[in-house]
């Protein structure tokens, strides 16, 4: 009932600390509590703190604060985290599963709430950490005269800004059209109804989601073709175990659509999303009472992705 009160009164606190290196120990708190190196929370909280605490904390810190941590974690999210192999016969891998979602939940926001220039481009600090990060690590491997590993992250000799992006795009599109996790468990955990299956085939979908979410963002925020969203979002070859809804949606769930598309986001008037919805509402009828509705402000909900 007060959940809306609670989470107010958490923006307001960090808000109020209006320090950096106050919100900058905070958002490094709140790292080792998602990422399970607090033995505080238990595993199964801590995508409910993520969904309920963590996220909301994100928008409430400083812009220059919550660029310095993407700085700092940038490279361990999206090399090391979402390197991570999916073994479904391990011990963890409730853990490495929530991991990852975590992961693309934390990336989605990095390109939902900062801006472009942020986050692709020459101009992006974090891009830049990303970019020489993989560089060093490639120049270690020439100095050392080892192979370069198929998975490695392939990088040109001049910065651009965009190879963070791409990096994310690779990874995102080939985590959520992926169907072999989801049909693996099925066969493997055939006839067997568990909790513990429960949640473990919850977590993989939400993993597709996720990353599907986090690709999405991803686009909005950085292109303006259209063909783009078309070719990473919806395209896919069955003969190749590439799927996108059937990753997505549970088919023996009701899904719920509700969608308010009333005005463009202001955010970035070049990214794809304000196109679309642009062209939706130039192209419709106004009456009277949507002509009002438009001048509130929009709710773009996680649902509208689908």
């Amino acid at each position: 009932i007060f959940e809306e009160e609670i989470l107010l009164s958490i923006s307001r606190y960090v808000v109020k600390l209006n320090n950096q290196i106050k919100q900058t120990n905070l958002l490094d708190y709140i790292y080792s509590i998602i990422f399970g190196k607090n033995t505080l929370f238990r595993t199964e909280h801590r995508l409910n703190a993520l969904e309920k605490l963590i996220l909301k904390i994100l928008t409430s810190v400083k812009k220059i604060t919550l660029i310095e941590f993407y700085k700092k974690y940038i490279c361990t999210l999206v090399i090391d985290e979402l390197d991570i192999k999916l073994d479904l016969t391990s011990q963890t891998l409730t853990s490495i599963l929530i991991n990852k979602v975590c992961t693309y939940r934390l990336i989605d926001h990095m390109y939902t709430i900062l801006n472009k220039d942020d986050v692709f481009g020459g101009n992006s600090s974090i891009a830049r950490v990303f970019y020489d990060y993989v560089k060093k690590q490639e120049e270690a491997r020439k100095i050392l005269n080892v192979e370069i590993p198929m998975t490695a992250v392939k990088i040109t000799d001049k910065f651009d800004g965009k190879e963070l992006t791409k990096h994310v795009i690779a990874k995102a599109r080939g985590q959520f059209v992926d169907g072999r996790p989801s049909k693996s468990m099925d066969v493997m955990l055939a006839g067997i109804n568990t909790m513990e299956k429960q949640i473990k085939i919850h977590l993989i979908r939400a993993l597709a989601t996720s990353s599907f979410n986090c690709l999405i963002s991803l686009l909005i925020c950085t292109q303006t073709e259209a063909k783009l969203y078309k070719a990473f979002i919806f395209d896919s070859n069955s003969t190749k175990d590439e799927y996108v809804f059937e990753n997505l949606i549970d088919s023996e769930h009701k899904y719920t659509f509700p969608l308010e598309l009333e005005r463009y986001y202001k955010k970035d008037k070049r990214t794809l999303l304000n196109i679309l919805c642009k062209k939706i509402l130039t192209s419709s009828k106004l009456d009277n009472s949507s002509q009002q509705r438009i001048s509130s402000t929009p709710r773009y909900l996680s649902s509208q992705y689908l």
